[in-house]
């Protein structure tokens, strides 16, 4: 049910992000009251965490990054409580999620023969940052079966 969740969610908040650049704040709270059923109290702590790191990075950045953004970063959070993912995870997932972004915005940079663009949706970089974690964990407990 989690991962049918993340899949409707991620879908819908993505391609309007895509498309004008927001994040409409009744789609993050929505998605987040009917996400809190399916997780443990801790996955509440992953998505404040997650939350507080990019409001430092939204304040420190002189806003730079959109507020929407801010909040869509607690409800990855919540996702990755709901997958039971640790603070190990919490790092490695907004690793995978900048690192794509920002190797996604040099590959735009360079088709354009510009600077690097200025604004970037970064909605889908945070759910496939997201994603790919779920996968890479999923792998590893395949491989710990296997022996």
């Amino acid at each position: 049910m989690l991962v049918l969740h993340f899949c409707i969610v991620s879908l819908l908040i993505s391609f309007h992000d895509i498309k004008t650049h927001r994040i409409k704040r009744h789609n993050i709270y929505i998605s987040s009251l009917t996400l809190l059923p399916l997780i443990e109290i801790t996955g509440i702590l992953f998505g404040i965490s997650n939350f507080l790191l990019y409001f430092a990075i939204f304040y420190i950045s002189r806003k730079n990054i959109g507020y929407g953004d801010v909040r869509l970063s607690g409800l990855v959070g919540l996702y990755l409580g709901g997958i039971n993912g640790n603070m190990i995870d919490l790092a490695t997932m907004n690793c995978f999620c900048w690192g794509i972004a920002g190797f996604w915005a040099l590959l735009r940079s360079m088709q354009k023969r510009e600077r690097l663009i200025e604004r970037l949706a970064f909605a889908p970089f945070m759910f496939a940052g997201l994603a790919l974690l779920y996968i890479v964990n999923e792998f590893e407990g395949i491989s710990e079966i296997l022996g």
